[in-house]
This record gives C-alpha cells, structure tokens and sequence, in this order.
C-alpha cells in the first residue's frame, strides 16, 4: 500500500498503537489533527482525508495530532 493512501484516520491508529502502550487508550478515537500553513496551524476537519489530499503537490507537510 502506497504510504499517500493511508487515511488520517488510520494515521490516528498508528500513532494510538504506540500511545496506548503509555497509557492513553483514547488516543484511537479522540483528537484532532491540525496542518502548519503559512506558519499558524489550521485544523483539518475532514478526518477521512487521505495524506495524498494533504499533500496536494508540496515537498513537505507538517502535521499535529492533539490528543486531549
């Protein structure tokens, strides 16, 4: 599988898979993520984007997940 097909979704599941072994076990389901763009950080609401979508053609992206 192309790593630019995976879903934010599922980005969330690797993340909560390494998370949950310290203890945050709503790391799965919880949290939003948020793209640096030009230089202020803007939530991405559509959580069934796929990183391709986010990418759009740029070099680099930089990504936040918070987890509350």
């Amino acid at each position: 599988m192309e790593k630019l097909t995976m879903r934010l979704l599922a980005l969330r599941w690797v993340v909560a898979s390494i998370l949950t072994q310290e203890g945050i076990q709503s790391a799965h389901t919880a949290g939003n993520f948020y793209q640096l763009l030009d230089g202020s950080w803007s939530e991405i609401v559509a959580s069934h984007s796929t990183l391709r979508e986010l990418v759009d053609g740029q070099s680099e992206v930089t990504l936040r997940l918070v987890i509350p």
